[in-house]
């Protein structure tokens, strides 16, 4: 008997782990529709440089960390 768990397991456990990615790319696309490439790319620069600045703190981490993501995804979506 075999020990490999069914296809429905392992799809079910992909999309569990990777939906925080796949909202936040969902995200970003409606926000580049929105305002347009440039407008992203500006955006997206903006965030990652102040959550960046913010990381420096530790307080600033909070709120850093998840702003300089964001930024990312952003300038991800603007180039692609």
């Amino acid at each position: 008997m075999s020990m490999t768990h069914p296809t429905w397991t392992r799809r079910g456990l992909r999309f569990f782990l990777l939906w925080p990615v796949l909202l936040a790319w969902r995200m970003a696309s409606v926000v580049e529709r929105g305002t347009g490439i440039v407008w992203t790319l500006i955006g997206g620069s903006a965030l990652v440089m102040l959550g960046l600045f913010l990381c420096s703190t530790l307080l600033g981490v909070i709120l850093g960390l998840p702003m300089a993501i964001c930024g990312s995804f952003l300038l991800a979506r603007a180039l692609y």
